[in-house]
């Protein structure tokens, strides 16, 4: 039985990172975390379900806030409170990377189960056309965010924000608008049991979610009357939007006469 009486001395460990002397869980210094176990699988996999179901987690809180509150969010953020957020390339990667992936499942599977029941395409070369415009639109999600930036600076320039903050800000809708996009696909599968043409539905309700909630998102932020704020808001949507496709064909166009 221990003695009430003796304190006990909490156990001093040394940074990896900076070479300081901490105790607890983290260094006071760096905020390094203590780490005294080998990294396998199941760390990783135990670090994994941290990060995605811990409602105090950067990507949990970053999630919740663009949901509900965008506009607060990117206020937050440019007054430096970033700490309790996911960064915002690390968080348009993420989601790039996981609606790419869903995605090119979904397009694989529906091909599949559709195979024998898809018709005859009348042109070959508008049905090559398609399928290259539809598989090359991921080429592009790289240039989105900076383009539909120009636009929003542009657009938006009473609010007072330079173009790296608008990049900012756009880079947080863009990435979930993915996020949002990635809810759609495994309705789409099943959706592809009934009808044959899932796909360019799943195409075109992208482009919806995408106008709704940076409209939304815009709007939720700006001071300006919603009636302006709106307008504005459709405007950049819709021209970063064909300046998008018309990269896409030219990228089409080209890929074809090299295939020629």
């Amino acid at each position: 039985m221990e003695d009430p009486t003796v304190v006990q001395t909490p156990t001093m460990h040394q940074c990896p990172n900076c070479l300081h002397s901490f105790t607890g869980h983290f260094c006071g210094h760096c905020g390094q975390k203590l780490i005294l176990r080998r990294t396998t699988l199941f760390t990783l996999y135990q670090d994994f379900l941290q990060i995605v179901f811990n409602v105090e987690s950067m990507l949990v809180i970053t999630i919740r806030e663009l949901t509900f509150h965008p506009g607060l969010f990117f206020r937050h953020y440019l007054q430096g409170q970033r700490k309790r957020y996911s960064q915002p390339l690390q968080y348009f990667i993420l989601t790039l990377t996981f609606y790419v992936f869903l995605s090119q499942a979904n397009r694989y599977l529906i091909t599949q189960l559709n195979a024998s029941s898809l018709p005859i395409p009348k042109n070959p070369v508008r049905a090559q056309f398609i399928q290259i415009l539809l598989e090359g639109s991921y080429y592009f999600e790289f240039l989105y965010p900076p383009i539909l930036a120009f636009f929003f600076f542009v657009l938006f320039y009473k609010e007072r924000i330079n173009y790296a903050e608008s990049l900012i800000f756009c880079l947080y809708l863009v990435s979930h608008i993915l996020l949002l996009s990635s809810l759609v696909l495994p309705i789409a599968f099943i959706g592809s049991f009934f009808w044959v043409w899932t796909l360019p539905v799943v195409e075109l309700s992208k482009e919806v979610i995408g106008l709704f909630f940076f409209v939304y998102a815009s709007v939720n932020y700006s001071q300006l009357t919603w009636p302006y704020s709106l307008s504005k808001a459709l405007l950049a949507f819709i021209a970063s939007r064909i300046v998008i496709l018309g990269l896409d064909v030219l990228l089409v166009n080209g890929i074809m006469h090299l295939n020629l």
